[in-house]
């Protein structure tokens, strides 16, 4: 083949559904963080994902050949999502059913350790340690009556087992003016050793782990901004999952760090006593004799994440 014959063949243009997709998150965040548009919002958007992957995939086959075509779809895009949001709330409740506050509460006789579950869709969720130790969680959870909070508790061989659920058909209002009222509040054992699965899901996040005997972390973000104190005392194994929003997690002083970072689309700040080893990997000098330590792995999201040291009291 030629160098003339192999010009005249057309070239793949670049596809404008993926920078429209880019910019409309960043539209959306940016609406969100000055208040003119709630955090709810997101739970409408996720439910048509499927139409980002039928537009990206019609842009592969035909839009990078023309322009125009790449335009046209992005516009599709952009029109479909549009459409969307506008019919849910139309078709959903005027006042989303009344709320309703569901004690949490579990005992803690004849368990010497505990494994928790926490699966959250939309709201604010707050977990923190008891300031008197009385039982293995104390707190409520608000939720619409049109939804449910499924359950599961166990305890086998001095080991129990809790799993909180939320399920439901969600169909918030986009103008629903905040999540005060769509609250997780819960207290957990902190002379019991714990390992944590937690799904936030949109909304804020604020997991304050520090008085915790946390010995295994596992936390997926969702959409919003989330705050993580770790523990401060204790070897623990954590992982956190970036998001769409801000995290920020916070490492007790006196605690020693191993922490292995994933960079997402967002940005990446590891500030203070943590020393670079290479692109992904930062470690406390006394990682290895500090009986206090955490090994910490972090993937990033669409937002930023920051880790830093604080004073923990």
């Amino acid at each position: 083949m030629n160098m003339a014959a192999s010009e005249q063949q057309p070239r793949s243009r670049p596809g404008l559904v993926g920078p429209v997709i880019l910019i409309g998150l960043g539209v959306i965040f940016l609406l969100n963080n000055f208040g003119i548009i709630n955090w709810n919002i997101w739970n409408t958007l996720w439910r048509f994902w499927p139409v980002l992957l039928i537009v990206a995939g019609l842009d592969l086959l035909i839009g990078r050949r023309s322009t125009l075509v790449s335009l046209l779809l992005a516009l599709l895009l952009v029109v479909a999502l549009g459409f969307g949001v506008w019919y849910l709330n139309a078709q959903s409740p005027a006042a989303m059913g009344n709320l309703v506050i569901q004690p949490v509460e579990y005992p803690a006789e004849g368990v010497m350790r505990a494994s928790i579950e926490i699966r959250q869709q939309i709201g604010e969720l707050r977990i923190a340690a008891m300031s008197e130790p009385d039982g293995l969680i104390r707190g409520t959870i608000a939720l619409h009556d049109g939804e449910r909070l499924t359950r599961e508790y166990s305890v086998s061989n001095g080991v129990a087992y809790l799993a909180l659920h939320e399920e439901g058909p969600l169909r918030p209002q986009v103008n629903e003016p905040s999540f005060d009222n769509r609250r997780w509040d819960l207290r957990l054992n902190p002379d019991l050793p714990l390992s944590l699965n937690i799904s936030a899901g949109v909304g804020q996040t604020t997991l304050d782990l520090g008085r915790l005997q946390v010995t295994a972390l596992d936390v997926g973000t969702g959409v919003g901004d989330v705050i993580v104190t770790l523990p401060a005392q204790g070897v623990v194994r954590a992982t956190i999952g970036g998001g769409a929003g801000n995290t920020t997690v916070r490492i007790p002083a006196g605690v020693a760090a191993r922490i292995e970072t994933s960079r997402g689309l967002g940005d990446l700040n590891v500030a203070g006593r943590f020393e670079r080893q290479s692109d992904q990997l930062y470690v406390s000098p006394d990682y290895e004799s500090n009986p206090a330590r955490v090994d910490l792995k972090v993937s990033g999201g669409v937002g930023s994440i920051r880790i830093e040291s604080v004073v923990v009291p």
